[in-house]
């Protein structure tokens, strides 16, 4: 019995998409914001309708604690303290892919370190189009 249900829990654990799975989508999602047509958009959103779907169809504690939460414990390890580089940049557009297209992410990734990264990350950053997009992260946070 014992032994039977911790397989199962395995098998379903290892059929759980990934943190690094996870922050490619974002990248993905907010690529295709700035590179898909406008002919495209239905595509756009319906990648992400899916995106958010498959974070709403997976349990909210691995989604919050597993995903989101390791995504956000690496975003505030990057923390800009010598300057702004790519990677800082890279990551940024991955939650920005995460947080900005899908509900359930903010509902259940919202925390004060996810918070306090980003504030982190604002203040060490003089592109502008990178404020911006950390504004908006944000913004979809607390709405």
């Amino acid at each position: 019995g014992t032994q039977q249900q911790q397989s199962q829990n395995d098998e379903q654990e290892s059929n759980m998409p990934t943190p690094l799975l996870i922050f490619q989508t974002g990248l993905v999602l907010a690529s295709s914001s700035s590179t898909i047509t406008h002919a495209a958009s239905e595509d756009r959103n319906m990648l992400r309708a899916s995106f958010d779907s498959m974070l709403q169809s997976l349990p909210a504690h691995h989604v919050s604690s597993v995903l989101l939460g390791d995504l956000t414990r690496a975003f505030s390890a990057l923390a800009p303290a010598d300057g702004w580089t790519p990677e800082h940049r890279q990551a940024l557009s991955a939650l920005e892919g995460i947080y900005t297209y899908s509900p359930t992410a903010c509902r259940l990734g919202a925390s004060v370190p996810l918070v306090t990264a980003l504030a982190t990350f604002y203040s060490h950053c003089s592109d502008k189009n990178d404020r911006t997009t950390m504004a908006q992260i944000l913004t979809h946070l607390f709405i």
